[in-house]
């Protein structure tokens, strides 16, 4: 339930549904019958963005510029620093 104001698909890579919206991504793990909530991280993330995944990273449009997250561990981590888009 809730009131997103992202319009963003939802994906399942390496066992974790990762659902981006209102401000937040958030991985679940798909490994159980039961719903598991890995992470929960606020993050300034795109109105209108869909997630780009290679190499256990994800990539993904924030309002000013991009940032690559490690989504190969439990919890994603930031993968590297990006420049900001001009």
């Amino acid at each position: 339930k809730g009131n997103f104001r992202e319009y963003t698909s939802p994906l399942v890579v390496d066992g974790k549904l990762v659902v981006v919206g209102d401000n937040m991504l958030s991985l679940v793990d798909t490994a159980t019958d039961k719903f598991n909530l890995l992470v929960a991280v606020p993050f300034d993330v795109s109105d209108v963005t869909t997630p780009a995944f290679a190499n256990g990273k994800m990539y993904i449009r924030l309002h000013k510029s991009v940032s690559c997250f490690d989504v190969s561990q439990s919890a994603p981590v930031p993968a590297a620093a990006t420049p900001k888009a001009k």
